[in-house]
């Protein structure tokens, strides 16, 4: 659904209604600080009076806090977009995971002797912010360290400003087009920055993945 001015103004029953008619659901499941429909009148003390006429259960999940602070999706979010994916991880409990489809890249990471699987990525799906990363990349059954890069790569100076997301899988060889893969996040290692030669960003990589080999082996 598209959030917009008209949805924005459904009542709570009619919306309820409405996904009553589309899903047939028999039980509802929100947290303490739930609201719905304009201006958020459907919250839980609305839910609870009106559940048993609208043809539901009705069931309230406490609160969980982390480091003191209570666990949200926007709290989870902005770690997310922060490119702070361990905290994501404690407030999921379970590493970030950013599933995916490989395609065909410039071949720019096999050329200086680190090749890398592009993803192409659902985009309404959270994704970190631009930097490198540990990761493992689960392919099938089978799991890879891995160093992951999100963004533009400036040093190449390509005019493409699309951000790209690619992972140098470590102790793997073998072609992965067209493949889905999943990239588990670990840590943040560093920003993406623009290096002023291939040496020093083949510098840099040997050391990102040597970091890759002592933390994630």
């Amino acid at each position: 659904m598209q959030f917009d001015n008209d949805l924005a103004k459904i009542s709570a029953a009619d919306f309820i209604s409405q996904l009553r008619e589309t899903l047939d659901f028999r039980q509802l499941w929100c947290g303490e600080n739930f609201g719905f429909g304009r201006e958020r009148e459907g919250d839980i003390e609305w839910l609870t009076q009106n559940a048993d006429v609208l043809g539901f259960e009705l069931n309230v999940a406490n609160s969980v806090e982390e480091d003191g602070i209570v666990v949200s999706s926007s709290r989870i979010r902005n770690h997310i977009v922060a490119g702070e994916v361990s905290a994501a991880a404690r407030c999921l409990g379970r590493p970030l995971r950013v599933p995916g489809i490989v395609i065909q890249g410039a071949d720019r990471g096999r050329s200086i002797g680190f090749p890398t699987a592009n993803l192409s990525i659902w985009s309404h799906r959270a994704c970190p912010s631009q930097g490198v990363y540990l990761a493992y990349v689960f392919l099938e059954d089978e799991r890879y360290p891995a160093v992951v890069n999100i963004g533009k790569r400036p040093t190449f100076e390509d005019n493409d400003s699309s951000i790209i997301v690619e992972a140098h899988l470590l102790n793997y060889q073998g072609d992965l087009y067209g493949r889905r893969i999943s990239l588990d996040f670990v840590d943040r290692l560093r920003d993406e920055r623009k290096f002023t030669s291939l040496d020093l960003l083949v510098s840099q990589i040997n050391k990102d993945v040597s970091e890759a080999r002592s933390r994630l082996a």
